[in-house]
């Protein structure tokens, strides 16, 4: 009899998985049949307090963004807590059936409540390489079909540009090349007799054309005013080919009358010999 009694006593200081079931070693002592099923109902409490642990392990480290290493103790502490509550539930199930499922409520609650929320880290956790899989999948495809509506939509906006570029570039060379020729072509009427109209020196009526001309060019060119205030009416009318002189300016310039002077317009610096000289007409 006192060998019996001291191997209950070895048994119930020996650790048991039916702590976790909410069995008392004293009662079990004198219910051994019973032990064995206690001792896997126990195994299986603490084996899905492990899991509930990691899942809340996974789902901090997604929530707050750092290694599941670093977030360990969070999942140790949960399980202690849950091994905890289903040891007080399973201890204070009676003999009343309605008393055990009111204890049985809110045990379900809480499973339900971590399968909602540790269910989509947990999925997300472990199908994490077929779900980069599909993101990158569709991610190329979006991006391919993005670049073709672009092109789509922009090709004719650049091709449009393009030409609008091409033509504002040959304008403005055109416009450089204006500038030059009229510039050299007032200096050469100015300086140069041997290729001046009038085959004389000074600024007469084509020098002043040119000048005019290369002004306008110039302007365009700039975007400033292309006719600036304050010019006397002989500096307005130069930009005036001398083509278009009147008739009376070239038969006063061919009489050689006193009043070839007189039927020249007034404020004009050309005399009618050299306007008759550069090939004015009616």
């Amino acid at each position: 009899m006192l060998l019996h009694a001291g191997d209950v006593e070895r048994k119930r200081r020996r650790p048991s998985w039916s702590w976790f079931a909410g069995a008392d070693e004293r009662v079990l002592a004198l219910v051994p049949s019973e032990r064995s099923f206690l001792e896997a109902q126990g195994l299986v409490i603490f084996a899905m307090a492990l899991v509930t642990g990691f899942a809340v392990t996974v789902a901090g480290s997604g929530w707050w963004n750092v290694p599941i290493t670093h977030i360990l103790w969070l999942g140790l502490v949960w399980t202690v807590v849950i091994c905890i509550v289903d040891r007080l539930i399973y201890k204070s199930f009676g003999t009343s059936r309605r008393a055990n499922l009111v204890l049985a409520v809110p045990r379900a609650v809480l499973s339900l409540m971590l399968a909602l929320v540790l269910g989509l880290p947990m999925v997300q956790f472990i199908f994490k390489p077929s779900i980069s899989n599909q993101l990158t999948l569709t991610s190329a495809a979006a991006q391919k079909d993005a670049r073709k509506a672009a092109l789509v939509f922009y090709e004719p906006k650049i091709a449009k540009a393009t030409k609008q570029i091409s033509a504002i570039q040959d304008h403005e060379t055109s416009l450089e090349n204006r500038i030059s020729k009229f510039t050299r072509l007032s200096g050469c009427e100015d300086n140069e007799p041997s290729c001046s109209h009038t085959h004389r020196t000074g600024c007469g009526h084509w020098c002043q054309y040119y000048a005019r001309q290369a002004t306008i060019a110039r302007a365009t060119f700039g975007g400033i005013p292309r006719v600036q205030q304050g010019f006397d009416r002989g500096q307005t009318r130069a930009h005036v080919p001398p083509s278009r002189f009147s008739a009376k300016t070239i038969r006063a310039a061919s009489s050689g009358s006193s009043r070839a002077t007189a039927a020249t317009n007034a404020g004009t610096s050309t005399d009618a010999g050299q306007a008759s000289t550069h090939g004015a007409t009616a």
